[in-house]
């Protein structure tokens, strides 16, 4: 286990990336063609909050990747 694996920092992002578009795609919908229910609110705030989690934690993941290579 000597060698260090390089993280597949393309494929992350692909993930994010569509993780953010779905949200924005979600967001956009309800807002344009959704009714005004109380069940689209939800979603509409669940799919904020899912968003900055990711961008939450692809910062944070890149930060603690950083520090830990740094110590090495």
């Amino acid at each position: 286990m000597s060698e260090q694996v390089k993280p597949d920092w393309q494929r992350r992002r692909a993930i994010i990336y569509l993780t953010l578009i779905f949200c924005a795609g979600v967001v956009l919908y309800l807002t344009g063609w959704g009714e005004d229910t109380r069940l689209h609110e939800t979603i509409i705030q669940f799919a904020f909050i899912t968003a900055g989690g990711v961008i939450g934690s692809y910062v944070f993941g890149a930060c603690w990747e950083d520090v830990t290579r740094l110590r090495k």
